[in-house]
């Protein structure tokens, strides 16, 4: 937990305009657009020797090859997200809650991308900080660069639990403008504290799908509606209930990722396709 600690606030205006210089071409025909940041050459040679709290040159490719991965699992957000909801108001509560957990896991990556903290691969502790200020000296002035990488070394490798813990300091240390007051509030009070009990739950001790007290109570044999969790999915339900928190969560995610994508989009209108995949049906009509 001392490296998570130890990440720095992060401003978000400055992210932006950092970000509007590394778009890159985007082709979501593909199967994954690439290059990803394990194929480029020079990242690889880099995280051979990558040593932590260091500083590193940048390497170029990267901040091109992470916002493809963003994209990527913001879509993959919007889909588990919207099958959640899908799943529970058609009776199959098990999928549903779920799935919910599952956009939550891609909606954090994403949200954790988008402030450029990125986990260097599956297996290994260091996690790398894409955007690093470097300050040096201007005339009688210190000015700042981005122009340089570092990586920290974490508890463990990316469990579902490291996940958590850093978009917990990411969320809030994240320094928004003031126009987005109340995502800010929204986000510092975002609770991560065993998230992911409640859906190991459903997968290793059984749960709707084999409850053998009550056959009827169990979407195995039937389709089953649970009024309390189609209120949740639709983002009517107390957040506070732990079957509820995945739709809370996954709403509030979606909150972010349309802020943060949108607000690179008024620069980079080509990014308005990915803010539209993002919304329910009823805002892009409204």
């Amino acid at each position: 937990m001392v490296a998570i600690k130890k990440l720095p606030h992060r401003r978000w205006e400055v992210l932006r305009d950092l970000w509007i210089e590394y778009l890159p071409i985007l082709d979501m025909s593909q199967e994954f657009p690439g290059p990803t940041l394990w194929d480029l050459a020079s990242a690889a040679e880099l995280f051979k020797n990558l040593q932590p709290d260091k500083e590193l040159p940048y390497v170029e490719g990267i901040r091109e090859s992470v916002f493809r991965e963003i994209i990527l699992l913001a879509r993959k957000f919007s889909y588990c997200r919207n099958v959640a909801r899908q799943s529970i108001a058609q009776g199959f509560p098990t999928w549903g809650v779920i799935a919910g957990y599952d956009a939550c896991f891609y909606g954090a990556k994403a949200f954790c991308y988008l402030l450029g903290v990125v986990s260097v691969e599956r297996h290994s502790k260091l996690f790398l900080d894409i955007f690093v200020p470097r300050s040096y000296k201007s005339g009688k002035t210190r000015a700042e660069a981005f122009d340089i990488l570092t990586a920290h070394r974490l508890d463990e490798h990316l469990t579902h639990k490291m996940l958590w813990d850093i978009t917990s300091r990411l969320c809030r240390t994240l320094v928004l403008p003031d126009n987005a007051g109340d995502l800010g509030n929204n986000l510092r009070e975002l609770d991560f504290e065993k998230i992911s009990n409640f859906r190991n739950n459903l997968i290793y001790d059984g749960g709707f799908w084999l409850n053998r007290d009550d056959y009827d109570h169990c979407d195995l044999t039937h389709r089953l509606s649970i009024l309390s969790l189609v209120s949740a999915s639709t983002g009517a339900a107390d957040p506070r209930e732990v079957d509820h928190r995945y739709f809370y969560l996954a709403d509030k995610f979606k909150d972010a990722l349309i802020y943060l994508l949108s607000d690179i989009g008024r620069l980079a209108p080509s990014i308005g396709a990915e803010v539209t995949a993002l919304q329910d049906p009823m805002d892009v009509a409204a």
